[in-house]
């Protein structure tokens, strides 16, 4: 699989089934989440489906659980985030920046965990191949 297919997968998972499965280990008690500070912009609507970029937000507080000190998975479908190391904050990049950002080993890593706990929670996916 390549660099960008890992990122893709991954960024999918997490506005998906990884992040329902990291919810409802947290509503079952069995995984813990950290709350962090993230960066969104705020998005309207301008007509004929294009979109003009209003504001950015900062938010305190936001419940994701931590892949590792600069990557989290939000709950609520809230997908990937990462960290900036310029001021800490968390934002959840594009499938493109997500690649950048990891290298392929990292990206590889997370896609195990992120089964794993699929598998442990939510059970086998139909859609998963052995």
């Amino acid at each position: 699989m390549e660099h960008i297919e890992l990122a893709t997968r991954l960024h999918d998972l997490g506005r998906g089934v990884l992040s329902d499965a990291v919810t409802r280990a947290v509503n079952r008690g069995d995984l813990t989440v950290a709350p962090l500070p993230v960066r969104s912009a705020t998005r309207v609507h301008t007509g004929r489906g294009r979109r003009s970029v209003d504001a950015t937000v900062e938010t305190a507080g936001v419940n994701a659980w931590l892949l590792d000190d600069d990557t989290a998975v939000a709950l609520a479908r809230g997908g990937i985030l990462l960290r900036d190391p310029a001021d800490g904050v968390f934002s959840a990049p594009t499938i493109a920046r997500l690649a950048e950002a990891r290298e392929t080993t990292a990206l590889l890593g997370y896609l195990k965990d992120a089964d794993e706990l699929v598998v442990a929670v939510l059970g086998p996916r139909p859609d998963a191949t052995a």
